[in-house]
């Protein structure tokens, strides 16, 4: 399968949008995501969210994408809470004492 010119323009347009997309966009995104979960994890949730808006079909045809990426972040901020969640509840479970484990009080008799 052969690349043509015009695909290869084609795929420079379309990262070039989704660069001018990033730059417009990330700032907001990011401070929105500090908001939500503090500066160490802001650029990845937004990053994330971006990332997940462009990757779908006709994604720069979205009207209000800069609400639909806001939209996103606050997804993503949602999936990392759930997951922290889950893994703080997993690794509770792991360091809690065997409740079937020599139930028999120690007793002088």
């Amino acid at each position: 399968m052969d690349i043509t010119h015009a695909d290869r323009r084609e795929v420079a347009e379309h990262a070039q949008r989704i660069e001018d997309a990033w730059r417009e966009l990330a700032p907001s995104a990011i401070r929105f995501a500090t908001a939500l979960v503090g500066p160490d994890d802001a650029h990845d949730i937004a990053t994330s969210a971006f990332l997940r808006v462009t990757h779908q079909p006709h994604w720069d045809a979205i009207e209000h994408l800069d609400r639909y990426l806001m939209r996103a972040v606050r997804n993503e901020a949602q999936n990392l809470y759930r997951q922290r969640r889950r893994r703080w509840q997993r690794d509770l479970l792991a360091i809690r004492p065997d409740v079937h484990a020599d139930q028999r009080p120690d007793l002088d008799v």
